[in-house]
């Protein structure tokens, strides 16, 4: 083999070494440039994650609003049923009875008074 040859071989396999390492830096851009993607998307997912997780908060708190009102609706609906018995009672009881019949004659003239303003 003459030096010719073996300088054309050399040349061959430099510009084959040379192909190698532009392929290798080409895939390194594309693994750069993937990786910048791929980090962009987990902080665009992070943000997602943390309005999520205000949203759930959020969301936590207006429930726990929700069942604190039903508790306080559950406890007024009982002692207005109370009240209601309660005054029930009242109406029926013979004290009630007596002072409304004893007032009924002074309901009626200060109706009249007023129908009488009123004309």
């Amino acid at each position: 083999m003459s030096v010719v040859e073996e300088i054309r071989g050399l040349r061959d396999e430099v510009v084959g070494l040379r192909a190698r390492l532009d392929e290798s830096e080409y895939r390194r851009k594309k693994s750069e440039q993937t990786k910048d993607e791929l980090i962009q998307d987990l902080d665009n997912e992070r943000s997602a994650h943390q309005e999520t997780s205000v949203l759930l908060k959020q969301m936590e708190r207006e429930r726990n609003s929700i069942l604190h009102l039903k508790e306080d609706n559950a406890r007024l609906r009982h002692e207005l049923a109370g009240l209601r018995q309660e005054l029930s009672q009242l109406y029926r009881s013979r004290t009630w009875r007596i002072g409304r019949v004893v007032l009924s004659p002074i309901r009626f003239l200060r109706r009249l008074g007023r129908f009488a303003q009123k004309s």
